[in-house]
């Protein structure tokens, strides 16, 4: 009987800061239970280009040859780029957790990473408040609790328990919120900035494709502040301009200068003179922006590219020194 793997599902994160969409910023890590399951299942884990390939070894009629229905996998995502708060939007809350509903990946929610022990924090101040720790891939209650007036939050011992995703429930008169967990000593000690939570269901093997997740990211937009300085005597400042095919400028004057930007005592007023060029609309961060965006003087172009942020710049604010008269 011929042997053959086909894809099971793909992770990727995407990102339009770069040119092709492909975030390079974050490695995938596969938990060391999950991998073990791996191993178990007959799978195959193959990267490729930002992306993650899971493949299952299939019979003849692609049909997996091991029963994988069910099966939790956890992926961790490490950062590696420290700046990448400052090209990108609306960051989710810390630790977020993705995770899928058959073949769609929701969007995440925050989540609590644990090795050996865990000491919930309470959600609600009415007491009794109820507390249950439910294991996410059966829903089989692993633990349960009630705090009263007074009490403290339990630590809960962990070391002995099964790694994987679970769910604290907390519960009292007032409603029922509800918190991932997940048991990971290895994601721990390797201080991930996310994970993704995959449960694997027949949908992924018998849909026209496989799931295809993707995390998706927004670039940061914002306004792009061009202070340019002369001596005070450098003829026809007033002159000057900033220009851009796309784009369209504001100038604005020392005593107009915005309060949460650059001073005009920190640009050497008054014995020197500024002015602000400020872009009219926001712009999105991107790696490989080049909007040829000029001063003049009249007609005269002093500066042909005025420069854009770096991936390590955490505001679009420029000084611009102008020394030949």
């Amino acid at each position: 009987m011929k042997t053959q793997f086909l894809p099971l599902f793909t992770l990727g994160i995407s990102h339009p800061y770069y040119g092709d969409g492909i975030c390079p910023d974050f490695d995938f890590m596969l938990a060391e239970h999950s991998r073990l399951s791996l191993d178990g299942a007959r799978l195959l884990i193959r990267r490729d280009a930002g992306q993650l390939y899971v493949l299952f070894e299939a019979d003849e009629k692609n049909h997996p040859m091991q029963d994988i229905a069910g099966l939790e996998l956890l992926i961790g995502l490490r950062l590696r780029n420290p700046c990448f708060e400052y090209f990108t939007d609306a960051l989710p809350e810390p630790l977020p957790i993705y995770s899928n509903t058959t073949t769609t990946l929701n969007a995440p929610q925050s989540g609590d990473l644990v090795a050996r022990s865990f000491t919930p924090v309470a959600a609600m101040t009415q007491r009794p408040l109820n507390l249950s720790l439910h294991r996410t891939r059966d829903d089989a209650l692993m633990w349960g609790g009630e705090i009263r007036d007074g009490e403290n939050m339990p630590a809960i011992n962990l070391s002995h328990w099964e790694a994987g995703c679970y769910r604290l429930t907390q519960q009292s008169v007032a409603g029922s919120r509800s918190r991932d967990l997940m048991l990971a000593p290895d994601l721990f000690q390797a201080g991930i900035w996310g994970a993704i939570k995959i449960l694997v269901s027949a949908e992924f093997w018998n849909s026209p494709a496989p799931p295809d997740f993707q995390i998706k990211f927004g670039a940061r937009q914002e306004t792009l502040n061009y202070y340019v300085v002369a001596p005070s005597g450098w003829s026809d400042f007033d002159k000057l301009s900033v220009s851009a095919n796309s784009l369209t400028f504001e100038k604005i004057v020392p005593v107009d200068f915005p309060q949460d930007g650059i001073t005009p005592a920190q640009l050497g007023l008054p014995t020197a003179q500024a002015v602000l060029f400020r872009s009219q609309m926001p712009v999105p961060r991107s790696a490989a922006a080049a909007l040829n965006i000029q001063l003049k003087r009249n007609e005269d172009t002093l500066v042909k590219n005025l420069p854009l942020p770096s991936a390590d710049m955490p505001s679009a604010r420029f000084v611009v020194h102008l020394s030949k008269p």
